[in-house]
């Protein structure tokens, strides 16, 4: 079984523990790695939470949720940066377990996107719940190709009928 859940959960955990990543290195090779693989967390992360999101919701409400979701989105990706510019020098003056100034931020960031991770997937619930389409293998699935007639309803659906 495969579903918006699964994916959400690991890409949280993940994107919890970048900026503890950031701590132990000051190696640009390390750094450039944890980057390319913070990338690929984000992407399944903001894929997942939106996937998410409008499945959860009535058919009616997709158009002011997509709204909502972006705006508030928005909003999280202006204000995180902004408050933990504004708490460098509070850390400055008062280091957290050996960490001061940035890294003490990237230590805090990284303890709070864990608990907040913990405390959220706890509560969440699969609306729907996707099973894998295997019966025979992608490249003979899709050697099955009619140019003339289009793709098949049975190469994206998994089964047999009309076309697209």
């Amino acid at each position: 079984m495969f579903g918006n859940k699964i994916v959400l959960v690991s890409c949280t955990l993940f994107a919890s523990l970048v900026p503890l990543l950031w701590l132990f290195t000051t190696n640009f090779l390390v750094l450039a790695f944890i980057e390319i693989f913070s990338g690929f967390v984000w992407a399944g992360l903001d894929l997942s939470a939106f996937n998410y999101v409008l499945s959860s919701v009535n058919q009616e409400r997709v158009p002011s949720t997509i709204s909502n979701y972006n705006f508030f989105a928005g909003l999280a990706r202006f204000l995180g940066p902004l408050a933990g510019a504004s708490l460098i020098p509070f850390f400055d003056a008062s280091p957290v377990l050996g960490f001061a100034g940035i890294p003490a931020v990237f230590l805090v960031s990284g303890i709070a996107r864990l608990s907040a991770a913990a405390f959220l997937t706890a509560s969440l619930h699969e609306e729907r719940l996707l099973v894998p389409y295997r019966k025979r293998p992608i490249l003979i699935r899709f050697s099955h190709l009619h140019p003339s007639r289009a793709l098949t309803s049975s190469h994206v659906h998994g089964f047999k009928g009309g076309s697209i």
